[in-house]
């Protein structure tokens, strides 16, 4: 038997070869027609079987599609609603029922919208026009911190507050209280402890501000340097290479294995694009791409395969890649659990720390007031700074200010002697 796909039954050959005595022929012809009834019958019911079966096969293999999204169309099918946001949101959502609404490819490239020849690309007299309505493919530079700030930031440190509070008593008491040996008040060299003090902090203060300034200052050259890279697009017809930032909407763009892609586009042509949408969705898989089901290159993400052509419809802030900067930029700086873990132990160090002090205060005190009440001292407050100044230096020295740089210079060499090493290590 042989079936066909679309008619279900197409031929059924029947072969029957026997040799029968001239006696039997009438017999044998009439069981024959009997078989072939038969046959004939049980045919019919596999035939009727398969063509009803086979349309609701088809139907369950054909995807779900989801339910349209509400989408603001004029009588002449005309997105009314069209700009920024509307290309934001559809590349955001991977909204295939906007980007059909437009007219998918061809409808979004018309001159109702982006008015952009696919073949030849746009014309370069209409790049500032596009400039001025949606927008430059820059990024705004994160705002830096001035070097007062750093030195605010610096001085803000407790220690140094510590440190500065100490000096300032020592300055009050060293030129207003007499020597407990002299009786008198030593103007010339009272103020020496309190100043030196207040010199170290002066010197940690700015040593650590225009350490911090000086490599923010480095870090925004690099990034900016690195952020420079080349791409090719279509424009007048020609394919030109021009600055990853003057890119702009409607661009055909040149991308191909390896690119990290500088805008939102959609696909054109290609072949075997596939993209790492990990830094958007965080998921490690590699997603196709194509102009019917998934033709969305979003904005930061990397062509891991294949080569091909895209139509830019979202660069610089109004991209997708630029909308998440924003989110972070205007986010609390957050601690990793390792900077959380190390705080905490941190803290647990110092409050250790000043519980030592605040003993060692009191016991040299008690000490004190003990000689005064049963022996020959007399009552001076120069014997409580000098016991205030060592419960200060107990302070400083217990509290780890540099555990955190501590561990992570650790951690570097660790890092290395294990590359070193052959081992894999993922950062």
């Amino acid at each position: 038997f042989f079936f066909g796909n679309d008619q279900g039954l197409l031929a059924v050959q029947l072969s029957v070869e026997m040799t029968v005595l001239p006696a039997e022929e009438l017999e044998f012809e009439k069981r024959n027609a009997l078989y072939k009834d038969e046959l004939a019958a049980r045919l019919d019911v596999l035939s009727g079987f398969i063509n009803t079966v086979k349309p609701k096969a088809e139907a369950a293999s054909q995807p779900t599609k989801p339910a349209p999204r509400r989408t603001s169309i004029s009588a002449g099918g005309t997105v009314t609603n069209f700009g920024v946001d509307y290309l934001y949101e559809m590349f955001e959502r991977k909204d295939l029922d906007k980007f059909r609404a437009v007219g998918g490819l061809t409808g979004l490239a018309s001159s109702k919208y982006l008015d952009t020849n696919l073949r030849k690309g746009i014309d370069a007299s209409s790049v500032p026009d596009r400039r001025e309505k949606f927008g430059d493919n820059c990024l705004p530079e994160a705002e830096m911190m001035t070097f007062w700030e750093h030195i605010m930031d610096a001085l803000g440190d407790t220690m140094m507050l510590i440190l500065c509070a100490a000096a300032v008593i020592s300055l009050v008491l060293g030129l207003t209280v007499p020597d407990p040996h002299t009786g008198k008040i030593e103007y010339s060299t009272g103020w020496i402890e309190g100043a030196a003090i207040l010199v170290s902090v002066t010197v940690v203060v700015f040593v650590t501000a225009i350490n911090n300034y000086t490599k923010a200052q480095k870090f925004a050259e690099l990034s900016a340097e690195t952020s420079k890279r080349n791409v090719n697009v279509m424009r007048d017809g020609i394919k030109q290479q021009v600055d990853s930032t003057e890119i702009v909407v409607g661009d055909i763009l040149f991308v191909s294995s390896g690119d990290l892609l500088p805008a939102d586009a959609i696909f054109v042509d290609g072949i075997e694009c596939k993209c790492d949408e990990s830094t958007v969705t965080g998921e490690a898989d590699i997603v196709d791409k194509d102009a019917e089901f998934d033709p969305f290159l979003i904005a930061g993400t990397s062509l891991m395969q294949g080569a091909g052509r895209a139509m830019v419809t979202g660069c610089g802030v109004n991209s997708t890649c630029g909308k998440q900067l924003a989110l972070i930029r205007g986010s609390a700086e957050q601690e990793t659990p390792l900077q959380k873990k190390l705080s905490v132990l941190a803290d647990d160090i110092g409050y250790m720390g000043g519980a030592a002090a605040a003993l060692t205060f009191i016991v040299l005190s008690i000490k004190e007031l003990y000689m005064v009440m049963y022996g020959t001292n007399h009552l001076h407050l120069k014997p409580f700074l000098d016991f205030l100044i060592v419960a200060v230096t107990i302070v400083v020295v217990a509290i780890p200010e540099g555990l955190p740089l501590a561990v992570t210079i650790a951690l570097a060499y660790s890092m290395r002697e294990m590359m070193a090493d052959n081992c894999l290590v993922r950062v």
